[in-house]
């Protein structure tokens, strides 16, 4: 009788004993390889470069919270008040896999999705200062200026299979398997800048656009809710937003042009050929390369064009988003004008004014927008 209560305490040892290893478990045999904290100004911290799957596996801890003033919350890597997701800091992969989380201590393991290797790329962490301007309307600077703390980002590593089956390879093999990494690094070295720009490029188009719309929506509610001499502001907010994304369209079609053809590979092309030239004795050697000088100086002058025209149109969405900036902030003005009867023709005046503004801009967007613009239109 005295002993039946044994097994009950050995189950309760067990259970122990297991839960202690199920919360060591995520990080056993790994050791700690960085430790970074994320900046609250929306610039992305990065891993230093992974090894492939086979050779090392990873673990990533966040850790930490952030808080917003403008609206008083406090969030940390993916939950605000009262458990809450959120869809403020971002992450590349997308797609990391939880494998543990400590929601009390703000704590989050995470792991590579089956399947994805990151050899020689880095995980990247960032606070996505650009969905706080959509869903609170208010400038990057103010959302920088509102954000304190701060994410931790650590990075586990422990050695995979393939490491301790290297020592068995031969001396051969291994040159061979040493000189295709060289060449695959060369090649992500190659590949990763442009698809960094091209990242870049796509974040900054679609913040401002999404910048753009919201204050198109702001502005046309608060004109729409005042009716009047009103509407007709309302069709032109309208015009200049669905000019925006004629502009925008632009701008995608140059991002495509500037990564498929690279100015580093042409301007080598022109060198090579200029030598050949120069070396040239035979006739129509020299006239075909002569006329392949012609074609890749032709490209490299295309290039350009393209790159100006994208830079302007950028320039003409700064210009637009100042004049929808300037209209909100006119609105409310002119609202005090029509209420007085001496000041009538003065907001009505204002009203004007402010349409010609938004109409000459949404027909400088029409132009530049236009791919086939190479002259200013007739009668301009």
């Amino acid at each position: 009788m005295g002993w039946r209560w044994l097994p009950g305490l050995a189950s309760l040892v067990c259970a122990g004993a297991l839960s202690a290893a199920s919360a060591q478990a995520p990080l056993d045999g790994y050791h700690l390889a960085s430790s970074v904290t994320v900046p609250c100004d929306g610039s992305a911290i990065a891993t230093p470069p992974l090894k492939g799957r086979g050779a090392a596996d990873y673990r990533i801890v966040l850790s930490g919270t952030f808080t917003f003033a403008y609206n008083g919350t406090t969030y940390d890597a993916f939950y605000g008040p009262d458990g809450a997701p959120h869809r403020y800091v971002r992450t590349d992969p997308p797609d990391l896999v939880r494998v543990e989380e400590d929601r009390r201590a703000h704590r989050y393991v995470l792991g590579l999705s089956e399947g994805v290797s990151l050899a020689g790329s880095s995980v990247t962490v960032a606070i996505d200062t650009s969905r706080f301007v959509d869903d609170f309307l208010i400038t990057p600077s103010e959302v920088k200026q509102a954000l304190t703390g701060g994410l931790k980002v650590e990075l586990y590593e422990r050695p995979g299979p393939a490491a301790g089956a290297m020592a068995r390879v031969p001396a051969g093999v291994k040159v061979a398997v040493i000189g295709l990494l060289a060449f695959l690094a060369l090649m992500v070295g190659i590949g990763l800048p442009i698809a960094a720009y091209a990242r870049r490029a796509g974040d900054e188009l679609r913040v401002r656009l999404s910048r753009i719309d919201a204050k198109v929506r702001r502005a046309s509610r608060s004109a729409a809710a005042r009716g009047g001499f009103f509407a007709e502001l309302v069709k032109q907010l309208a015009d200049l937003q669905a000019a925006a994304h004629r502009l925008g369209n632009l701008v995608r079609e140059s991002d495509r042009t500037l990564r498929t053809v690279h100015r580093d590979g042409l301007e080598r092309d022109v060198r090579s050929l200029d030598q050949r030239l120069e070396s040239a004795t035979d006739a129509a050697v020299r006239g075909e390369t002569e006329r392949a000088l012609v074609q890749k100086r032709a490209a490299l002058a295309a290039l350009d064009t393209v790159g100006r025209r994208r830079e302007e149109a950028m320039l003409r969405l700064t210009k637009l988003e100042g004049t929808l900036d300037a209209t909100l902030l006119k609105i409310p003005d002119i609202e005090l004008k029509l209420a007085g009867e001496e000041n009538e023709d003065a907001a009505i005046s204002a009203i004007e004014s402010e349409l010609e503004l938004i109409r000459k801009v949404t027909e400088e967007i029409r132009l530049e927008g236009d791919p086939t613009r190479l002259r200013p239109a007739e009668g301009a």
